[in-house]
């Protein structure tokens, strides 16, 4: 039992680790995207919420899901 509650914690942690980044990413977004683009291209600023789901957005469409890392080629 106790190991099973060590492993739940654990778990939670690393979802809790996980939003953390997730959200703090998504500031960032914000900020560079308010920063760089209405003065470059005129487009509107962003709220915090778009920067959040930017992020998420790029990181399913950009992010590489392979495996292979066969070396002997």
């Amino acid at each position: 039992m106790e190991t099973f509650i060590k492993g739940l914690g654990i778990t939670v942690l690393i979802f809790v680790v996980i939003a953390l980044f997730s959200f703090l990413f998504g500031w960032f977004v914000m900020l560079l995207w308010n920063a760089l683009l209405p003065a470059i291209f005129g487009i509107t600023t962003i709220t915090y919420w778009q920067g959040v789901g930017l992020y998420l957005l790029t990181n399913i469409l950009f992010k590489s899901t392979s495996t292979n890392n066969n070396k002997n080629k």
